[in-house]
């Protein structure tokens, strides 16, 4: 079976228009018209599709034809979170970087081997549900069945929603295909030292900033912080009566770093 190929736009020409082109893009991205219009219209780089190698590259040649950036990358190749280390503690010397990652792994990172630095907002919503069930004294059905039936059983839902923001920098290098993702409100800045800022947004500053003087040949790119990637559902926790719900866009940030990472590689933005 041959593999899979994600074709993805990243960058449109000034005067393109979704309608002009719709009955064409729509069968190759496997949408009807509403749905393709609704995923042209989202911001770059856009998933057109994922498919067999020569469909892929017919709408790769399609899209260079006519002046659009675009990049496809195999299906496989794509960055999971579950294997790209996340940084807990880090120390930038001269010409390494030092990370030590949630998971306790040590990762030493000379500054040649930075590729890029890819900047973006992360988003994550939580709803969680309570649904409690308790007996009421009903005094009218007390009366109506002679003081046989005197409760009721009467439930209640709760619901308490949550957003939390961040900023996340994804890490390429070049001798794995998997970033190193830096995370806000997940670092430990002590090795800032005197530099540090005086809340964890400032420091996280200061820490892309260091990144980038330590790699100043590096890709830098904070285009994700404006366009911001929409959260997806990411997991269910509970049960019927008391659950939560969580959503996360980090997952569409990670797949998105990685399609303008290749952009820049390839020219294509």
């Amino acid at each position: 079976m041959s593999a899979r190929y994600l074709v993805a736009v990243t960058r449109w020409t000034a005067d393109f228009h979704p309608e002009q082109h719709l009955s064409e893009l729509a069968p190759a991205m496997g949408l009807p018209p509403y749905d393709a219009r609704l995923r042209l219209a989202g911001p770059l780089p856009v998933i057109l599709a994922r498919l067999d190698p020569t469909a892929a590259q017919t709408l790769l040649a399609w899209l260079h034809r006519r002046g659009h950036g675009a990049v496809a990358c195999v299906v496989a190749s794509l960055p999971a979170e579950a294997r790209s280390p996340v940084a807990r503690d880090f120390e930038l010397l001269p010409e390494t970087l030092l990370v030590t990652d949630t998971r306790g792994r040590s990762l030493a990172l000379p500054r040649d081997q930075i590729l890029g630095l890819i900047r973006a907002a992360e988003i994550i919503d939580e709803v969680a549900t309570v649904e409690t069930t308790k007996k009421q004294l009903a005094l009218g059905r007390a009366v109506l069945s002679g003081g046989l039936v005197r409760s009721r059983q009467v439930t209640t839902v709760e619901t308490r929603a949550s957003v939390e923001r961040q900023e996340a920098l994804y890490l390429f290098r070049s001798t794995d295909a998997e970033p190193i993702v830096f995370r806000e409100r997940e670092l430990n800045y002590f090795n800032l030292g005197s530099g540090r800022g005086s809340t964890q947004r400032q420091s996280f500053t200061i820490l892309v900033d260091r990144l980038r003087r330590l790699a100043p040949h590096a890709i830098y790119d904070e285009r994700l912080l404006a366009q911001k990637r929409r959260p997806e559902l990411a997991g269910v926790d509970g049960n019927s009566s008391k659950r939560t719900v969580t959503s996360s866009n980090s997952l569409a940030n990670q797949t998105a770093a990685y399609l303008l990472m290749h952009g820049h590689l390839q020219r294509q933005l």
